[in-house]
């Protein structure tokens, strides 16, 4: 797959759009055994964002470990009127393909480009499914099916 020229990003798009205290308190949280059986993911959960999420999942101070990573993206998935973005899918895979994790890599990477809506989530889209090919090797091979997907989408946004 050739490397695809970089788009402009505006000066709002680098920046993190989340708090970071909430990201930090989502950290502290989920670094203990029993994250989900306390009262305080479902205090926080109705101020979590796709962004938080992302941002959570990119945290260099401490990694998840995998397996709750892909827990904790599942469970507030379900939460009403919650939608992941392509950063926060890019994001967990990243994060997975770092640690060679077991997962459903075909779902998540169909997940994430069905729900890019601009160049610039297929753009994050396409850098996730490159990442997970240099990480991951020949453990983690993606289906034709994602790449179809991923080409339909760069050529719904004229990328080619």
């Amino acid at each position: 797959m050739r490397r695809l020229p970089p788009l402009p990003r505006p000066a709002a798009a680098v920046a993190s759009t989340s708090t970071p205290d909430i990201v930090a308190e989502l950290g502290r949280v989920l670094s203990t055994r029993r994250w989900n059986k306390g009262s305080a993911y479902k205090r926080l959960s109705p101020s979590v964002t796709a962004a938080h999420v992302a941002d959570l999942f990119r945290a260099p101070v401490s990694p998840l470990d995998p397996a709750t990573a892909l827990a904790f993206f599942e469970w507030v998935a379900r939460r009403p009127g919650f939608r992941h973005t392509a950063a926060s899918h890019a994001a967990l895979l990243q994060l997975l393909a770092r640690r060679r994790a077991p997962a459903n890599y075909d779902k998540l990477v169909l997940s994430m480009i069905s729900c890019s809506g601009t160049a610039e989530d297929v753009r994050e889209a396409v850098d996730a499914i490159q990442a997970i090919r240099r990480v991951g090797g020949k453990r983690l091979v993606l289906s034709p099916k994602c790449y179809n997907l991923a080409l339909r989408s760069l050529l719904r946004f004229d990328m080619t």
